[in-house]
Formats: C-alpha cells, sequence, structure tokens
C-alpha cells in the first residue's frame, strides 16, 4: 500500500513509487487519485513543466512549501485551444526568458526561479498568476496578456 499524500515528503526528481519519494507532480498524480506519475493528466502541461523544473532545484527545504500548490494545481489541465500557448508566454516572461518557447523551455524556466532569491514565494506567484490566465475548464476569451509586474519579485 501507498503511503498517504497526507505524509509523504517532497524530494527531487522522479520515483517509482511514492515509498521512494514524490516530486510536487507525483503528489498531484495522489490527490488526483490517478496513475503515480510526474505528468498527471489533470495538470496543465505548462503548469506541469514549470513546477517540475522548480522541485528539482529548490533546496530540500523549501521544496517542502510546493505542498500546498499541489491541490492546487489539480485540475488545471483545460481543453480550450489557446491556454497552452497563453501560459506558456507568462511562465516565460516571468522567468525573464525569450518569448514563444516549448514546454523544455518552461521548465528550464522553472528550474532558474528556483535558484533565484525568494524563490518560493516568486513560484507561487507564478503559478497563482498561471491559474488566473484561465480558469480550467472555460470556453472563455483569451485575457490581455499579463503584465510581468504582476508577477515579478
Amino acid at each position: 500500500m501507498f503511503p498517504s499524500p497526507k505524509t509523504v515528503r517532497l524530494s527531487a526528481g522522479r520515483h517509482p513509487s511514492p515509498d521512494d519519494g514524490v516530486c510536487v507532480l507525483e503528489l498531484c498524480s495522489m490527490l488526483a487519485e490517478e496513475p503515480f506519475s510526474d505528468h498527471p493528466d489533470s495538470v496543465c502541461p505548462v503548469i506541469g513543466a514549470f513546477l517540475r523544473g522548480v522541485n528539482d532545484h529548490l533546496p530540500a527545504q523549501e521544496r517542502q512549501r510546493l505542498y500546498g500548490l499541489a491541490q492546487l494545481v489539480v485540475e488545471s489541465r483545460s481543453t480550450v485551444p489557446w491556454v497552452v500557448p497563453a501560459r506558456t508566454a507568462v511562465c516565460l516572461d516571468a522567468a525573464g526568458a525569450a518569448p514563444g518557447g516549448s514546454l523544455v523551455e518552461v521548465e528550464l524556466a522553472g528550474a532558474q526561479v528556483a535558484r533565484g532569491p525568494h524563490a518560493a514565494e516568486r513560484v507561487e506567484r507564478i503559478v497563482r498568476t498561471l491559474l488566473e490566465v484561465a480558469p480550467p475548464a472555460t470556453d472563455a476569451s483569451p485575457p490581455a496578456r499579463v503584465p510581468a509586474e504582476a508577477i515579478a519579485a
């Protein structure tokens, strides 16, 4: 039997089972009652890529602060076509990366943010902003560009 999502400790990397530790995305898969994975179906691929980069580069103590974000991002995947590119642009802008990047660049941006000052607070602001770009399962029109200062340190 796997450990409870309430008792696991977040650690860097990908894990074969919760008995070996969990990253923030693996915790999301547990909370969503999905198969154990660092690519849970219920999480937006942009938010997932960003948090994978963050998880693996935050110091161990700060990584535990991601626990609260896990519940927020479960069910963040949207079927609206403009959401992934909009969230990608916001994420890359927040990290100071070049626009128009891929999910690999989003993951690298997460790693960059995790290595910066006040990383855990900045990560939380960025994730909350990404969730505001489009609520999950909406068909609303794309929002105006989210200004970088809304999520900058």
